[in-house]
């Protein structure tokens, strides 16, 4: 049984890494918990567990911590994990960029707008940092947000639970940004 959650955690993370499949970390674990449970099940007559009382517990922790997280903030548990810098040519009129644990950069300097209309940027990070960078000339709004941690949106700043800093006017706006982080850190510069 151990054997089995292993490969299905293994094909999934293969998946994800590959870019062939996005999945969410909370609907996987969840799955791992529900074949480990089976597992116990199936091995009640005969004592033997191999192990899967303490892969349960583990996962047991870690559905607990990502449904504190998604109570925090509404963020979904996508993107992967680690370091990663975004740096779009074009903008369409609704991008998103996710990460799940880590550090995440969306450099909008040099990103083109869509004509004659608002581009909506999403940017999230479950836990860790994101660093959103804004262009020069173009009349933005900036919703950034954290649900435990800090927040600094072009020059204010403000930390603690349930953070929320608001910036430009919503009418003049061609580029519209709502950064958000579930534990960790907001940036949102110039």
């Amino acid at each position: 049984m151990t054997g089995l959650v292993l490969v299905t955690v293994g094909v999934t993370w293969l998946g994800a890494v590959a870019g062939v499949a996005h999945f969410r970390w909370d609907v996987l674990s969840a799955l791992v918990l529900l074949i480990v449970g089976g597992g116990l099940v199936a091995g009640a007559r005969t004592g033997a567990h191999g192990g899967l009382i303490s892969v349960g517990l583990v996962l047991t922790v870690v559905i607990a911590v990502v449904s504190s997280i998604g109570s925090l903030a509404d963020i979904p548990f996508t993107g992967g994990f680690g370091s990663r810098v975004e740096q779009p040519a074009r903008l369409a009129e609704d991008s998103a960029f996710r990460l799940a644990v880590g550090e995440l950069e969306v450099d909008l300097r040099s990103a083109a707008l869509p004509a004659g209309g608002t581009a909506l940027v999403e940017a999230s990070v479950v836990i860790g940092r994101l660093v959103v960078r804004l262009p020069d000339r173009v009349d933005v709004r900036v919703e950034a947000s954290a649900g435990a941690g800090t927040v600094r949106l072009l020059g204010a700043s403000d930390n603690g639970l349930d953070v929320r800093l608001d910036a430009g006017d919503p009418d003049a706006a061609r580029l519209v940004v709502e950064a958000e982080v579930g534990i960790g850190e907001v940036v949102v510069e110039r």
